[in-house]
């Protein structure tokens, strides 16, 4: 028994005949996603954006994600203390080291200047480079002022003095 088949629409190649792909999921929402990157930029954490829009808070990042929004961690930076907030946004730019907020640091008046360093410039939400930057030293000097409890020269203390405030020297 000989089974054969003919086709009835001829079968064509090339562009203009392959079949359209077909797009997976839900067509994208414009307004959801300014709403979505707007709640973000407010500071909201993606699950509780998600919370309030009723997805999950993968669904979330994976929308910002897919629109091209640039999705930054926002990490709590707290007070050793007294667990205040003191900064708030990318955790790369701060060093594991304890930190206390203002506050705390009146009360230790024989504080570190490392110590103090620190607390002063993360508290006005500076990286290390924009405090070099700002106070025209070199990185490095930041860097190992804030690591090592150190006597500094004059001149590198009058320029962290005029960009972090007389109160980094003194109380």
């Amino acid at each position: 028994m000989i089974i054969g088949f003919a086709l009835a629409v001829p079968f064509k190649f090339g562009k203009d005949h392959m079949p359209k792909k077909r797009k997976r999921g839900r067509p994208p929402k414009p307004a959801l996603c300014q709403q979505v990157a707007k709640l973000r930029q407010a500071g909201r954490s993606f699950a509780e954006i998600g919370k309030d829009l009723r997805v999950s808070k993968q669904s979330v990042h994976a929308l910002l994600k897919r629109h091209g929004v640039k999705i930054v961690s926002q990490a709590r930076l707290l007070c050793h203390g007294c667990s205040r907030l003191i900064l708030k946004g990318d955790p790369r730019t701060w060093d594991r080291q304890k930190v206390w907020c203002l506050k705390c640091l009146e009360e230790m008046p024989d504080a570190p200047f490392s110590v103090r360093l620190r607390a002063f410039r993360l508290s006005l939400g500076m990286t290390q480079k924009e405090l070099a930057e700002r106070a025209d030293l070199a990185i490095w000097s930041i860097q190992y002022h804030e690591r090592y409890a150190s006597n500094s020269k004059w001149k590198i203390l009058v320029k962290l003095v005029k960009v972090l405030g007389s109160r980094l020297v003194c109380d």
